[in-house]
């Protein structure tokens, strides 16, 4: 039987090198393609509001799915403890206890992610008008003539993110400078946001 100790090893050094490395959205992802891209301030607070939502719905997910991990762990280092358990269950359930430990390293790299991406929103989240129901509804025609215009000019997929980035391309095709972001317009600077955490 093949010992695979060095390949654990490097696999803890790959797994070392996911650490600083976002998985999930980038702060330039969040500032330009979640709330630049909901054209007005209502849709933009919307937007961060649902983002959070999923972000928020998979990290008590995780907590409970952490505390299912602790009562197995528990019970199956009983089953290792209890001199009566048979020589080889003792020996799978310890088997076990290092396998689902080392599960739980990638599960804690998706679940920092999400915590640090919600840190962010957050950041969004407090200084985005929070409109009332009403409100929403009042601004949702400014939004739909922003949205429709652009697509009748042709403003969607890869030019429209670079309008949502601040850019426009010019008549030589080259990247120019366009009118303010929405974070530009909220007074919410993007390398504020990233540099206050």
């Amino acid at each position: 039987m093949q010992d695979l100790t060095k390949f654990k090893t490097l696999l803890s050094e790959i797994q070392d090198s996911f650490l600083e490395i976002p998985f999930g959205n980038s702060d330039f992802q969040i500032a330009n393609f979640i709330v630049n891209a909901g054209l007005t301030q209502e849709r933009a607070f919307r937007a961060v509001c649902l983002t959070m939502r999923e972000k928020i719905i998979s990290l008590n997910e995780a907590y409970y799915n952490q505390k299912r991990l602790q009562v197995d762990l528990d019970e199956l280092q009983a089953q290792v403890d209890d001199q009566a358990t048979d020589q080889f269950a003792r020996r799978r359930a310890g088997i076990e206890i290092e396998y689902k430990i080392s599960q739980q390293r990638d599960n804690e790299k998706l679940i920092l992610d999400a915590i640090h991406e919600v840190e962010v929103l957050k950041e969004f989240w407090e200084r985005l008008p929070h409109p009332t129901r009403k409100q929403f509804e009042a601004a949702e025609e400014d939004y739909f003539k922003l949205s429709l215009t652009k697509q009748v000019l042709g403003i969607d997929g890869a030019i429209g993110s670079l309008e949502n980035m601040g850019y426009i391309l010019n008549a030589q095709g080259r990247l120019q400078n366009s009118a303010a972001k929405l974070i530009d317009i909220l007074k919410i600077s993007n390398a504020k946001v990233i540099s206050e955490r």
